[in-house]
């Protein structure tokens, strides 16, 4: 591998770079630093450190209510032993899910584009992948090629931003280069594949500056449209091959993602601040009680005859420790234990409950510490109208040339294609009649057919479109609810099914001529 300049990447074709592979790690703790890492977190709690307080001033005899022995310290252990058993159990599940993740499966080709099955945590830059239909990509990958012979492709990202819309991803060699790149590596070796040059790893979903440099000397800039994203799955598509550009942490997911870190809820807030105020009050009462019992012992001690042997004054600090350590009881050992404990049963009780997950999956509760900050939420804000509309849009009504279709409430003629829902009574009756209300709405819904970026799904039973809006998706089934079907597009023509008779138009572009229509676009406009 070829030195990088700094901020850059360099990647070859078929060149894995051994220095770098795709394993994750999202734990929060190693064997070396769990127990330092936890007994700071754990302490950060003021009411540990309460009992630890209390615990030190045990050890002192001259104020000890226990003959200098910490009794605290038994309880106090108990509780923080609990805890860190819990933490421990959390991070292991972590680390029990990253080999889950490590551990599963693509598939990897040689120059001879023979297949073998490589885990994810295995895969280096360089590696080039065959990934089919619904299946997740392991990494950031560059698209190379795909079955459709402009190599495109469609993936869903609703696992990074919750987009269940696809968006289609653009090859960066078309098949014949890709072909002949693998052929020159055969026969003269690595250094003939087209090598990537691009950007350090960044969180960026939405940018990527590269370029690719052929052999032939042809320098070719590369967008986003050309990055499958890890974690981003592969639709409608049977296969693509991909080559990793970021592995491991260095994806765009992982980079966006926090690493495993204490998080203190409200709940932990709240007890703290009623810690601290017990505590104030409770140092408050021990100076008052030990300046009251001075000037007591100046007036009275004298004469109380079971005070004889007992110093006849104590000094106010040593009174106030003595007075400290009686009065401990004030905050209950077992509230920190309780909370720990309700925590973790919440986080198992909705780790079980199916109410709690989404599409046939159980939610994951991968820390119980914040759980309780579940219930304080009261409002969601999105900006998002897919969010509130499930990406589900129906066509209903339309105006053409200031007249309004499917609001009449005839409901005779009722079109109810996929996503339509169009009450057509008066509508089917203007463009029977001919006129020029006929060629406007001839002319309305040819648009609706022709002016996309809409994709045909060969396979599909209901909705034979893929599209990456469903405003665009609506639009297409309301001109194929009316004869209108689009049947797909090419570099130079669209195919468009009128009332079942098929017409291929030209794109010139999209069928017009010096202004007019062209002779395939009249003839559809006079079959409907």
């Amino acid at each position: 591998m070829e030195d990088e300049e700094p901020g850059t990447r360099l990647v070859k074709l078929f060149q894995p770079d051994k220095r770098r592979n795709n394993s994750i790690h999202t734990n929060k703790y190693t064997w070396y630093n769990f127990i330092p890492k936890n007994l700071w977190e754990q302490f950060s709690q003021l009411g540990n450190l309460y009992f630890l307080l209390v615990a030190v001033g045990q050890l002192f005899p001259s104020i000890s209510n226990t003959k200098g022995k910490p009794a605290t310290l038994v309880p106090l252990s108990g509780v923080i032993l609990m805890q860190a058993v819990k933490d421990l159990f959390e991070d292991w599940q972590r680390v029990q899910s990253d080999q889950k993740e490590n551990a599963r499966e693509a598939m990897a080709v040689d120059l001879s584009l023979q297949e073998s099955a490589v885990n994810w945590g295995r895969l280096t830059p360089g590696t080039v992948l065959k990934i089919r239909n619904q299946e997740l990509f392991p990494a950031d990958c560059l698209l190379l090629g795909s079955c459709n012979d402009d190599g495109h492709c469609f993936v869903e990202t609703a696992n990074l931003d919750g987009e269940t819309n696809l968006k289609k991803k653009v090859a960066a060699l078309s098949a014949a280069e890709f072909q002949e790149a693998v052929r020159n590596c055969r026969a003269i070796g690595p250094g003939a594949a087209p090598s990537l040059c691009c950007e350090g790893p960044s969180g960026d979903l939405y940018s990527f500056r590269s370029s690719m440099c052929l052999p032939c000397g042809e320098e070719r800039g590369l967008g986003v449209g050309s990055l499958l994203l890890r974690g981003t799955s592969l639709q409608q598509t049977d296969w693509v091959y991909c080559m990793v550009v970021y592995a491991g942490l260095e994806t765009r997911s992982l980079k966006n993602s926090r690493s495993a870190r204490y998080k203190p809820s409200a709940l932990d807030g709240t007890l703290n601040g009623v810690v601290a105020l017990i505590f104030g009050m409770q140092i408050a009462v021990c100076f008052a009680i030990s300046i009251a019992s001075v000037f007591w012992q100046g007036l009275h001690g004298h004469q109380v005859w079971y005070l004889e042997g007992l110093p006849r004054y104590l000094n106010p600090f040593q009174q106030v420790g003595i007075w400290f350590l009686m009065l401990n009881s004030v905050v209950p050992i077992s509230l920190m234990i309780t909370v720990t404990v309700v925590k973790f049963a919440q986080g198992n009780m909705m780790a079980q409950d199916e109410g709690c997950g989404s599409n046939g999956k159980k939610a994951q509760v991968h820390t119980s510490q914040v759980i309780d900050s579940l219930g304080k939420v009261t409002h969601v804000f999105s900006d998002k109208t897919g969010t509130l509309t499930q990406n589900f849009m129906e066509y209903k009504a339309c105006s053409v040339g200031g007249t309004v279709y499917g609001l009449e409430g005839l409901r005779r003629n009722v079109l109810t294609d996929a996503h339509v829902c169009l009450d057509a009574s008066t509508l089917l009756g203007h463009l029977k009649s001919g006129g020029k209300q006929a060629e406007k709405l001839t002319s309305f819904f040819l648009c609706h057919a022709l002016c996309h970026t809409v994709e045909p799904v060969i396979s599909a039973a209901d909705v034979p479109y893929n599209a990456s809006s469903p405003d665009e998706l609506a639009l297409v089934c309301a001109a194929r609810a009316l004869g209108l079907e689009f049947l797909g597009i090419s570099e130079s023509q669209m195919q468009l099914a009128v009332k079942s008779e098929v017409f291929k138009l030209l794109l010139a572009p999209w069928g017009w001529k010096d202004g007019n229509l062209s002779a395939e676009l009249l003839e559809v406009t006079r079959k409907l």
